[in-house]
């Protein structure tokens, strides 16, 4: 292993609808997606492709329209599982970003 593998990401194994199932975390690549987050109007489509982002890294064998059929039912246990991969703490997580952008996108559907 060389010095900088150990600062790749690795999967983790979460539970999503009492299933669980191996998640890889996000990357540099995707901190501009993550900052949008933070503005106004942009937090249901920026969670959006958070989740979509995260099902493609975590199920890269399923073609992209099944994986937009993810059911809302989860959302709330994929959004917790990813901000534990990604290294949230207990108290970011816990903050109603999430939740608030959630709500707008089904809102918005």
């Amino acid at each position: 292993m060389t010095k900088f593998e150990r600062f790749l990401g690795r999967k983790k194994k979460v539970t999503v609808g009492g299933e669980e199932i191996e998640h890889k975390p996000l990357t540099v690549k995707h901190l501009p997606l993550l900052l949008r987050m933070e503005q106004d109007g942009e937090k249901a489509d920026a969670m959006a492709e958070i989740i979509m982002e995260t099902l493609k890294r975590s199920f890269p064998e399923e073609p992209p329209e099944v994986l937009e059929d993810f059911s809302m039912e989860y959302s709330m246990d994929l959004v917790e599982a990813i901000m534990e991969v990604n290294g949230f703490d207990r108290e970011v997580r816990d903050t109603p970003l999430a939740v608030q952008a959630l709500k707008e996108r089904k809102k918005s559907s």
